[in-house]
């Protein structure tokens, strides 16, 4: 039985589309986007999935993402993920929380 060797693996990133390394180093931190930017790409991503009945918001309060799926039809809400009972207990977590630790210190 003859055996195969992988090919070595590299560091550099790769162009899926066209197999070539960009040379850059992979970034292992998340991208920051500022409120605005973030904004404006979920209401583009929004705009797209419309039709399909799924919409993204992210929580003024907390900066949570909130997935909802709707009836594309009727609006009607389906499935919402995190529910707003969860939303609510995380929202009461959090103002715990601040008021049991003291930031003037």
């Amino acid at each position: 039985m003859e055996r195969v060797s992988a090919a070595p693996a590299t560091t550099e990133p790769t162009n899926v589309m066209s197999g070539a390394h960009s040379g850059a180093p992979l970034s292992t931190k998340p991208a920051e986007l500022s409120a605005e930017s973030l904004t404006e790409n979920l209401q583009k991503l929004n705009a797209g999935l419309q039709r399909f009945g799924i919409e993204f918001e992210v929580s003024d309060i907390d900066n949570r993402l909130i997935t909802r799926v709707v009836d594309s039809e009727t609006g009607e809400l389906i499935r919402q993920i995190p529910s707003e009972e969860v939303l609510r207990i995380a929202r009461s977590l959090t103002q715990t929380t601040s008021l049991l630790i003291d930031t003037s210190a």
